[in-house]
Protein backbone atom coordinates (compact mmCIF):
# COMPACT_ATOMS: atom_id res chain seq x y z
CA UNK A 1 0.00 0.00 0.00
CA UNK A 2 2.88 2.30 0.84
CA UNK A 3 4.59 1.62 -2.48
CA UNK A 4 1.36 2.16 -4.41
CA UNK A 5 0.79 5.42 -2.57
CA UNK A 6 4.30 6.64 -3.40
CA UNK A 7 3.93 5.62 -7.03
CA UNK A 8 0.72 7.63 -7.27
CA UNK A 9 2.16 10.59 -5.38
CA UNK A 10 -0.30 10.24 -2.51
CA UNK A 11 2.05 10.34 0.49
CA UNK A 12 -0.19 12.67 2.52
CA UNK A 13 -3.21 10.45 2.00
CA UNK A 14 -1.19 7.46 3.19
CA UNK A 15 -0.13 9.34 6.32
CA UNK A 16 -3.74 10.31 7.04
CA UNK A 17 -4.87 6.74 6.49
CA UNK A 18 -2.16 5.37 8.80
CA UNK A 19 -3.22 7.83 11.51
CA UNK A 20 -6.87 6.82 11.13
CA UNK A 21 -5.96 3.13 11.37
CA UNK A 22 -3.89 3.81 14.50
CA UNK A 23 -6.72 5.77 16.16
CA UNK A 24 -9.22 3.08 15.20
CA UNK A 25 -6.96 0.41 16.69
CA UNK A 26 -6.57 2.41 19.93
CA UNK A 27 -10.34 2.90 20.20
CA UNK A 28 -10.89 -0.81 19.60
CA UNK A 29 -8.41 -1.68 22.35
CA UNK A 30 -10.08 0.78 24.74
CA UNK A 31 -13.50 -0.64 23.91
CA UNK A 32 -12.31 -4.21 24.56
CA UNK A 33 -10.81 -3.17 27.92
CA UNK A 34 -14.06 -1.48 28.96
CA UNK A 35 -16.10 -4.53 27.93
CA UNK A 36 -13.73 -6.79 29.88
CA UNK A 37 -13.94 -4.52 32.92
CA UNK A 38 -17.73 -4.45 32.72
CA UNK A 39 -17.87 -8.21 32.35
CA UNK A 40 -15.68 -8.62 35.43
CA UNK A 41 -17.99 -6.35 37.42
CA UNK A 42 -21.04 -8.34 36.29
CA UNK A 43 -19.38 -11.64 37.22
CA UNK A 44 -18.40 -10.33 40.65
CA UNK A 45 -21.92 -9.06 41.27
CA UNK A 46 -23.49 -12.33 40.12
CA UNK A 47 -21.16 -14.30 42.39
CA UNK A 48 -22.97 -12.84 45.39
CA UNK A 49 -26.07 -14.89 44.56
CA UNK A 50 -24.97 -17.51 42.01
CA UNK A 51 -22.46 -20.35 41.89
CA UNK A 52 -19.54 -20.35 39.47
CA UNK A 53 -21.30 -23.01 37.41
CA UNK A 54 -24.50 -20.95 37.21
CA UNK A 55 -22.58 -17.88 36.12
CA UNK A 56 -20.70 -19.91 33.53
CA UNK A 57 -23.96 -21.22 32.07
CA UNK A 58 -25.63 -17.82 32.16
CA UNK A 59 -22.91 -15.92 30.31
CA UNK A 60 -21.51 -18.81 28.27
CA UNK A 61 -17.97 -18.43 29.58
CA UNK A 62 -15.69 -21.26 30.77
CA UNK A 63 -15.69 -21.98 34.51
CA UNK A 64 -11.92 -21.47 34.62
CA UNK A 65 -12.33 -17.90 33.35
CA UNK A 66 -15.00 -17.18 35.96
CA UNK A 67 -12.79 -18.54 38.74
CA UNK A 68 -9.79 -16.51 37.53
CA UNK A 69 -11.85 -13.31 37.54
CA UNK A 70 -13.26 -13.99 41.01
CA UNK A 71 -9.81 -14.76 42.41
CA UNK A 72 -8.52 -11.41 41.17
CA UNK A 73 -10.79 -9.46 43.54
Amino acid sequence: MKMLSEMCGQKEELKDMEERVEVTHELGSYQRRMIDRGECNVIKTLSQTMSVEEISNAIQKPIEDIKRILESR
